[in-house]
């Protein structure tokens, strides 16, 4: 289920997709996939029930992995936009897995358990790793995207309002602007820091690609909703979130948080570090999924 592309990216009923194996399949959740150690996916992912897995090692020679691919199938897709939405920027996450052994990628060792609790897998390395990606994703990668007319997902950010009126929010995805709503989204302001939006008021949210062409789907913050928005519904130390909790103190749309474990996200200072590292096997899994779309 990491590797299919017609499930939601998040559990929300207005994301497109099908949830029979998986109830969603998010950009973080395709990255922490291990290709070459199934057994580990279940300390750091949860069943299709939101259930954690206990998983042993098979007594087995390690499987030799020739390749990867992810499927977007498409028997609900009707436009390209549809198609484009549902297979980026996960088909990088997988290009990305692809490529290379992570450090945070354990040895096949036949019989070890990996479950919620056994905590074999190094959080710290991941969430780094991650930070990473995703900083070269939304600051570079992001704009080759637009470039080629591929209208990529925006994710919505996350957010809370505190108890004297205080919105403070984040995006999964670095480079974005986050736009907010005190008028129900008659008019957009462009969010930069935390800012005071009223004690009791309900603010619209959502964030929109560099160009401005682009935008998430809006997510509704008020003070009953903390740490409202887009979550990623995992076991890992960090907290698992993708918009984690926003008081923790990171530089909102710009700068880098050291916090090993609440990670903020890189904005800036982890942009130099390429995503296309997958070379030529990147570029020839990108054609093949746009080869297998126009058959």
């Amino acid at each position: 289920d990491y590797l299919y592309f017609d499930f939601p990216y998040e559990v929300d009923p207005t994301e497109r997709g099908y949830y029979w194996a998986a109830r969603f399949n998010s950009v973080h959740k395709v990255f922490t996939f291990a290709p070459e150690n199934l057994a580990q996916n279940a300390e750091t992912s949860l069943d299709r029930d939101g259930n954690e897995m206990s998983v042993t090692t098979p007594s087995i020679p390690k499987p030799t992995i020739r390749g990867m691919q992810g499927q977007t199938w498409s028997e609900t897709i009707r436009t390209d936009a549809q198609y484009y939405e549902m297979a980026f920027p996960r088909v990088l996450a997988v290009a990305e897995r692809a490529w290379h052994r992570a450090s945070w990628e354990l040895d096949w060792t036949p019989g070890k358990v990996f479950n919620a609790t056994t905590g074999l897998v190094p959080k710290d390395e991941l969430a780094s790793d991650y930070n990473g990606f995703v900083s070269a994703l939304g600051c570079r990668e992001a704009f080759k995207l637009e470039k080629l007319g591929i209208t990529y997902r925006v994710p919505p950010p996350g957010a809370s309002i505190d108890s004297s009126g205080i919105l403070t929010a984040n995006s999964e995805m670095p480079c974005t602007d986050i736009m907010f709503s005190i008028d129900e989204g008659d008019t957009w302001i462009k969010y930069s820091n935390p800012v005071g939006v009223g004690v009791g008021k309900v603010v619209f949210m959502r964030s929109t690609s560099s160009n401005g062409v682009l935008k998430s789907r809006v997510v509704i913050i008020d003070e009953e909703c903390n740490d409202c928005g887009e979550k990623e519904d995992t076991q890992m130390s960090n907290g698992g979130n993708i918009n984690r909790d926003p008081t923790i103190p990171t530089t909102g749309n710009g700068g880098t948080s050291t916090d090993v474990q609440n990670p903020g996200y890189s904005f800036g200072t982890n942009c130099g570090k390429s995503l296309f590292r997958t070379r030529y096997f990147g570029y020839l899994f990108l054609f093949g999924s746009w080869l297998s779309h126009l058959l």
